[in-house]
């Protein structure tokens, strides 16, 4: 992959960026600073690999989602535009439960003979509390909660 870096970007209070086209960038969410590489196989039609990061209304709760979805085009593109809709429903929500009931019901992918996989991760920027959940693949919607210690 050639290094075709985009300007850093940084999240405002409200905000969720992402998506599932190409990006080399640096994104800096409240107290997180990322670095985001994603390059699909056909760049036209967008890959199966879906990324999104967000703050909150009031910069306490960043966020990050990434889902890797079998294929790309048209099908991929319907789950990336849900995918963000969660975001934004659950942007000012620390408990990751919705979001992740959310999206299982919106990746109905088995009939289709397809799958997909996703971790979501929120950071508190003031308790340092980090919760990881993952689902699609075993062990399904688990959610672990990390505190900082001094």
């Amino acid at each position: 992959m050639s290094d075709t870096r985009e300007a850093p970007h940084t999240l405002m209070c409200n905000e969720v960026w992402g998506g599932n086209r190409k990006v080399v960038r640096t994104v800096q969410l409240a107290s997180v600073t990322a670095w985001m590489a994603s390059v699909p196989l056909d760049e036209g039609e967008g890959g199966g690999d879906l990324y999104y990061m967000s703050v909150c209304n009031h910069g306490l709760i960043s966020r990050v989602a990434l889902a890797d979805v079998s294929g790309h085009g048209r099908v991929v593109s319907a789950m990336t535009e849900t995918l963000q809709k969660l975001m934004h429903e659950n942007i000012d929500v620390w408990d990751q439960s919705d979001f992740m009931r959310g999206l299982n019901e919106a990746f109905p992918l088995s009939a289709q003979n397809k799958y997909a996989t996703a971790i979501v991760l929120s950071i508190d920027r003031i308790t340092g509390r980090l919760a990881f959940s993952n689902a699609g693949h075993l062990p399904p919607r688990r959610t672990f909660i990390l505190e900082a210690s001094d």
